[in-house]
């Protein structure tokens, strides 16, 4: 009699196991929407949603101005121009000061590199040629 319950009581608590794995399996979600024509329509997956024209564009320009990305990729030019101006004027004024040596002191305080010696001086056995 004990071995007959005992059973049982195995029994019943397989059964009450499967039960509980297949709930998990069992509970599913169930979708409910109205299409176009405005019928409404059941089912156990989300409907597929179509994509409105031009909402894509609207989504990446409203993320880009959120994220201040737009307002950063319009500054881009003004700076490139910003730093072209200033290497430009630097440059100008080397130009302006190298000229205004060269004409006030000549072409000895000139930046440019001076000549080559004419022949090689070389040194043999202590004296030099």
């Amino acid at each position: 009699m004990r071995r007959i319950a005992m059973k049982l009581r195995a029994i019943l608590c397989l059964v009450g196991l499967v039960a509980l794995a297949m709930g998990s399996f069992a509970e599913a979600k169930t979708y409910r929407w109205v299409n176009d024509q405005g019928i409404v329509t059941y089912s156990d997956q989300p409907p597929q949603v179509r994509p409105v024209e031009g909402e894509r564009e609207a989504l990446i320009t409203e993320a880009l101005e959120i994220s201040g990305t737009k307002h950063a990729l319009e500054m881009i030019p003004a700076h490139i121009r910003a730093q072209l101006d200033v290497r430009q004027t630097s440059l100008r004024r080397r130009r302006a000061s190298s000229r205004f040596s060269a004409t006030r002191f000549g072409p000895t305080c000139s930046t440019a590199p001076s000549a080559p010696p004419s022949r090689p001086t070389t040194i043999r056995r202590g004296w030099v040629s």
